[in-house]
Order: structure tokens, then sequence, then C-alpha cells
């Protein structure tokens, strides 16, 4: 079997698994994407997604145009979140990885293809951003897409592809990652066919996407340049937190562990095989050309203070590019060193299961570590939250409190029930119910009143406890209590799932489960779901 017919029989299955299991890991995933699928897909006058400030009239910062795909499958599929998960997010994300594995298989040879999908397989990175519905996500599949076709020799493919990435998502900053690409084809094609070929791709993607968020935003308007503006220009991302340089380089070492190894010693390994098994086939050239696209994009995220986890999904494809040819030139190069003593085939196979193996144990460590901690319990509350509210009749309030940033989403709620907020120490700006209309083209164009620019939080609606008829909240030994933990009389617990107390729990064992250490070692809360007690005695 070849590299890449093994990449769609292990991959697929895999990043299914992973939507079945994950958790929704970042609020902006939630509010700013699940939520406008939800409106698109599901308009309903009672249960409605709730808006966030980006999509105001006013501000016009996110595209409707991406999510716009995804809200029609979300119809296909009766509007089914884990549905929409599944076919619309995991599963083009596993074909975008089988297409670079093939790639790889092609460009530098099976065995290199062969890294590259173990690499993959073990990724916790790509296990977190498989099932995302975030921009860097689906730029990460895009990226994936394009390599792929770029290293068959298909650049036009690649160009297209790359194009989207850039002007679909609403992310125009990932342009730096093509940079690469629009050199290589530069040089091979010429100046006029690099030109034809970038137009072309960019007109047939912008035009559509332009004219579908002018009908939304009811104005002609442009949120690739509002984001730039923002973002670039005004430094507003500086309002949701600034981290050090070491946030990402942390989290490189946990999303990719042995992969970022392997490309750091990448000048090394190929320098070796230069010297010692040189290969005609696989010039060190092309092997930096397509690990570039790495190293341009994690230099643009360091010199932002705003620094996120998912903002690094885009780097990945280049990054495992990167590592799969250094290990597979660090091989070659020790076969050949020591083949007066050991056969060279066998060399390169130990020193290859080794550090697939040592990858494997890390990243499947991460991944059953991020399930087992803070997936299972947020995902399983949230489902029984949904499940309790059903069973309440119409006009069902589900009240969040700290927790609102984990909310998984409005169609994860049956049609009687809507999200509202408990305040909480949280200061900042929430989400904002949309203003309903039949038409949810007419919703997206109306101006919801009370929203900012600067993150205040001084014109958010909140509910009293009391007005809720189902309550979510984290339960933690230290800490203020959820509101409604304390009054026994009045609200009954009709859930609570473990979720990982991170402020009392070690650094190692909150990073990895180590078998025998980590949970031994770990300190958990409850999620908890509570019911007021009249309706406890009515329904159970």
């Amino acid at each position: 079997m070849q590299p890449a017919a093994a990449a769609l029989l292990a991959l697929i299955p895999l990043r299914l698994l992973n939507a079945w299991l994950a958790g929704v890991a970042d609020c902006d995933e939630t509010y700013n994407y699940w939520e406008a699928v939800c409106l698109l897909a599901a308009p309903h006058p009672f249960r409605r997604p709730l808006q966030t400030w980006e999509y105001a009239p006013e501000f016009a910062l996110r595209s409707w145009a991406y999510v716009l795909p995804y809200a029609a499958i979300s119809r296909i599929v009766d509007n089914s979140f884990l549905a929409v998960r599944l076919c619309a997010v995991a599963l083009p994300f596993a074909l975008a990885e089988a297409s670079l594995v093939k790639g790889m298989e092609k460009r530098f040879g099976p065995d290199a293809g062969w890294i590259l999908l173990g690499l993959l397989a073990s990724s916790a990175g790509h296990a977190a951003a498989a099932p995302a519905l975030v921009p860097s996500a689906t730029i990460c599949a895009l990226a994936a897409w394009s390599q792929g076709r770029w290293l068959k020799g298909d650049r036009r493919g690649a160009v297209f592809l790359a194009v989207l990435a850039t002007l679909w998502p609403g992310w125009p900053f990932v342009a730096v990652l093509f940079i690469p690409l629009a050199v290589d084809v530069l040089l091979k094609d010429g100046l006029r066919e690099a030109l034809r070929l970038g137009v072309a791709s960019g007109l047939f993607v912008l035009i559509p996407c332009a004219a579908f968020d002018a009908k939304a935003y009811s104005r002609a308007t442009s949120p690739l340049w509002n984001v730039i503006t923002y973002n670039a220009v005004g430094g507003g991302d500086e309002l949701y937190g600034v981290a050090p340089w070491t946030y990402y380089a942390k989290n490189l070492g946990l999303n990719a562990g042995i992969a970022l190894v392997l490309v750091l010693v990448m000048p090394i390994t190929l320098l070796l095989r230069h010297l010692l098994a040189r290969d005609p086939r696989r010039p060190a050239s092309t092997v930096l050309t397509h690990a570039a696209p790495f190293v341009l994009w994690v230099g643009i995220l360091l010199l932002r203070p705003h620094k996120e986890e998912r903002f690094l999904f885009p780097a990945f494809p280049s990054l495992y590019i990167g590592a799969a040819a250094s290990l597979d030139a660090g091989a070659s190069a020790l076969g050949a060193l020591g083949a007066k003593f050991v056969a060279p085939r066998t060399t390169r196979r130990f020193l290859t299961f080794a550090a697939l193996g040592a990858a494997a144990l890390l990243g499947v460590s991460r991944i059953a570590a991020l399930a087992v901690y803070y997936d299972h319990g947020q995902m399983t509350a949230w489902r029984a939250a949904a499940a309790t509210a059903a069973k309440l009749g119409p006009g069902v309030t589900v009240c969040a409190g700290s927790e609102w940033h984990r909310f998984p989403g409005t169609l994860l709620l049956p049609s009687n029930a809507r999200l509202s907020f408990v305040r909480s120490a949280f200061d900042g700006q929430l989400p904002r119910p949309y203003a309903y209309d039949a038409d949810p083209m007419e919703t997206a164009a109306r101006d919801v009143k009370g929203f900012n620019g600067h993150n205040g939080g001084e014109a958010n609606v909140y509910v009293d406890a009391a007005a809720c008829d189902v309550a979510v909240d984290l339960r933690l030994d230290e800490g203020d209590p959820p509101l409604w933990v304390n009054d026994t009389r009045t609200w009954t617990q009709v859930h609570a799932s473990p979720f990982l107390d991170s402020s009392r729990t070690p650094a190692l064992a909150r990073a990895f489960l180590v078998p025998g250490y980590s949970l031994q070692r770990a300190k958990f809360g409850e999620y908890v779901v509570h019911i007021p007690a009249e309706h406890f005695v009515r329904i159970y």
C-alpha cells in the first residue's frame, strides 16, 4: 500500500473521531462562526443565535461568505452541530492531509510520505485544528492542499488554493504563507503567467465573496480591509490580552513535539545528507522552500503582542513537511555513515521508527489530556443542559455565568431554548441576540445597538438568576461558587462532569496524560447543570 492510500484509511476515521470527542476550544469559534452558521441555516423567532460586535454592520470585520458553505451543509444535515462538524469541517481537513502526504510521496519518495503520515497522525496540533470552525483551521487545511498540489508540480492548483485561503476565510494576513509559492511560480512560469494565475484566481474567489458580504451587510464594505485596518493599523487585538514570545514556543512544543525538534535541526540533517548520502532527487533547496512558510508565519505572529494557540494552525503543514524531510535526511545520512557496520536500510528504519514512536507517545498523551481533562466535561455538561431544556416545554432560558465562553453554540440547543447571561466576574463585551427576521439576510443587515470596538462591557445584557430555567457553570474548590450552587432549596443539580482545575494541577500533569502519574496529581472541579427545584419535581 502506498502512503497516500494509507493516509485516507488512517486520517479520515482519526479526524472524525477528533470531531466526535472535541469540545469547542475558543469562544471565537462559537460566537463568530457557529452562531453565524446557525443564523443562516436555522433562523428561529425564539432560539436566536448571538451576534458579536465584529458582525455588527457598523464594524463588519467578519465575512459572511466564509460561513455560507457551512450553513448550506447544516441545512442538508438537519442543522445537527455534530453532523456539520463531521461532514463539513473534519472530513475536508483529513482529505487535505491525505493530499499533502501524496504530494510528499511524489516529490521526496515513499519513505518521506510514510514519515509525514506518521507525524500527522500523532499531531496534537492537527487534532485540535481538524474539528475547529475557525479561519486559522480552514487555512491550515487549504494550505495543506495547496502544498500537496505544489509538491506534485501542479502550480496552477496550488495558486488557486493559496488565493482561496487568503481571500475566503477573512484572514488576508496569511498571504505571507504563500510567498515561496509565488516566487517559485514567478521563476518557473514567468511574470506574465504568475500575474494571470493570481489575478484570475483572485477575481474568481473575491467577486462572489464580496457580493455576498455586501448583501449581508446591506452596504458595500470589505471585511478583508476592515480586519486589516483593525488589527494591523489600529492595534485593536491588544485589547484581548498580550503574551511574550515564549507563549508560541511553549504551544509549538505541546502541539508539534518531536516535529518541532526535527524542524529546528533540519539545517544539520540536510547538510549531513548532502555530505554523506547525496541524493539529487531531493535537493535541500526544495525542502527549505516548502518549509519556509512556517518560518514566515511564526515570524509574523511573534511581532503581534496578542497571541493565541489557534493562530499557529496555518503554519502546521509546512512545519510537518520540514519535519518529515528532516527525519528522512537525517536517517539517510546516519545510515550511510554506519554502512560499514549495519545495512543503511536497517539504520534508517530504526531511526525513523524511534522518532515516530516518540512523536506518537507525546502526541497521544497530549490529545488524551485535552479530551479527558477538558473536552469530555465541557461537552457532556452542555449536551445534558440541552437535553434537560428539551423536556421543559416552550420558552426555556439556558443561563451561563463565568462559563459563557465555553458554550458550543446555539445549534446544540433545542428549538425551545436560548442562551442568556448571568452577571459574573467577566467585565468585557458579551455577544447579544440577533434581531429576528424570517429572512436571515435581513437579520444580518440589522444594526444591533450597544456594540463597541474597545471590548467595553457597559452595554451587556444580563438576566437575573431567578429567570433561568437551566443553569450551566463550573464549580471549583477555590474561587466564588456559581450563583445557583449554594441555594439548594431553589436549585437542584441534575448533572455534574469532571473538569480539570488547572490552577491546582502541576504543569506536567495537566500538559500530558501520563499513565500512573497525571491522574494521581490532577485536581478536578465539576461542570454542573442546575434547574429550579419545581422543574425537577415536574420532569423527574
